[in-house]
């Protein structure tokens, strides 16, 4: 299991950061950190690969992952 969820399935609830995958107009899949916001997507970070974000269509996400735990030895 990727931990991937289908909008289809489940939306996360508003203003909760989740990652999200979202598909342009032009079939470029990207990778974003944001939340939902009143039914509409918004985002906060981007790991993306094109510059101009838009027309896109969210297809996907996950919870943001724990921080890692602090090793006291290092």
């Amino acid at each position: 299991m990727s931990g991937w969820i289908s909008v289809k399935d489940e939306l996360p609830l508003d203003y909760f950061e989740v990652l999200y995958i979202a598909i342009t107009d032009t079939g470029i899949k990207e990778i974003m950190t944001g939340h939902r916001q009143k039914g509409e997507w918004t985002h906060c970070c981007c790991f993306y690969l094109t510059k101009i974000l838009q027309n896109c269509t969210v297809t996907h996400w996950m919870p943001l992952p724990e921080y890692p735990k602090e090793n006291k030895n290092e």
